[in-house]
């Protein structure tokens, strides 16, 4: 696979958008090597947050964490999760749940945290696509 890192801090749509214009989509993963080798070779920074390909299914209340609640944007099977504790817990400061609008965030530590995905919320992001080489 290919991997972009982009420092660009946009919505989970508008990157959802351009990972697909750059002919892949937001990072999926799908082992702990994955995501390792994605940790050491690929992100350049000790301080960061990025949007990942995940999204909840069809507005699922799952608290799980599981592929019955989750999917990969990129259509590929949800088989390895890297939740931090009690995530994913689809809560919103404010107290509101929307759960339209969750998507998965990687933060520094590689652990996964559910977001409200809103356009407010601007992030980097990780984009993967087939490598041709």
């Amino acid at each position: 696979y290919e991997y972009h890192v982009t420092l660009e801090e946009n919505s989970w749509h508008e990157h959802n958008l351009t990972a697909t214009q750059w002919g892949g989509n937001l990072a999926s993963f799908h082992s702990a090597n994955e995501l390792l080798f994605v940790l050491d070779n690929v992100i350049d920074s000790d301080n960061w947050t990025f949007w990942i390909g995940g999204l909840r299914k069809n507005n699922s209340e799952d608290m799980d964490g599981t592929g019955n609640a989750w999917m990969w944007s990129d259509g590929s099977s949800w088989d390895y999760s890297n939740w931090y504790h009690r995530e994913p817990n689809n809560f919103v400061l404010d107290g509101r749940e929307n759960i339209i609008e969750d998507r998965t965030e990687l933060r520094h530590n590689g652990k996964w945290f559910d977001s409200e995905g809103n356009e407010n919320r601007r992030l980097r992001a990780i984009y993967k696509k087939v490598s041709l080489h």
